[in-house]
């Protein structure tokens, strides 16, 4: 039995539960005034008729609350990440980003013809030296394989017995 003014009337939102409603009008009990809460003319029920940003019709945000009061906190929720090497997805774990997939930089690693520090350059820092200290040079053409080199890499007279022999000769008399 309802007071007054007031009729008894089935309310859906509440699982088809009697209430008392204002004749011809709407009677929302809704502490938060976001249109949801207990009664004819409410939008739906509300999780928190304390917190006008919960509400069924509100988007989940990572942040270990259930925004959209649907009983499950941050749900499904993932987004697009990147680093320097490229871009990823990233998931919501209680109320934080985390697990970017995108690949990390590391350290450059000479001759695997890759951008490993995802600087947009390949092998770069590595020298020359480094590369040959792990194979000899091919020989030249003419030259016999093992053909040693100065510093600046020029052959020398050293290796070239018959030549220095010659020069010993010169300016000898």
């Amino acid at each position: 039995m309802c007071p007054g003014r007031l009729r008894c009337v089935r309310d859906v939102t509440l699982a088809d539960v009697a209430v008392c409603a204002p004749l011809g009008g709407t009677c929302c009990l809704d502490g938060d005034n976001d249109g949801y809460g207990q009664g004819v003319g409410c939008m739906g029920p509300d999780c928190d008729d304390a917190d006008p940003a919960r509400t069924g019709a509100a988007m989940e945000l990572c942040n270990n609350v259930d925004d959209d009061c649907d009983g499950v906190v941050d749900e499904e929720l993932s987004r697009a990440c990147s680093t320097a090497c490229g871009a990823g997805t990233e998931r919501c774990a209680r109320g934080a980003w985390s697990g970017c997939t995108a690949r990390l930089p590391t350290t450059e690693v000479c001759s695997n013809m890759m951008d490993d520090d995802c600087d947009g350059m390949t092998d770069e820092g590595c020298t020359r030296a480094a590369t040959a200290a792990a194979s000899p040079p091919p020989a030249s053409p003419g030259r016999p394989s093992g053909h040693r080199r100065s510093a600046r890499g020029e052959a020398t007279v050293r290796d070239h017995p018959a030549l220095l022999a010659k020069l010993d000769g010169v300016g000898a008399g």
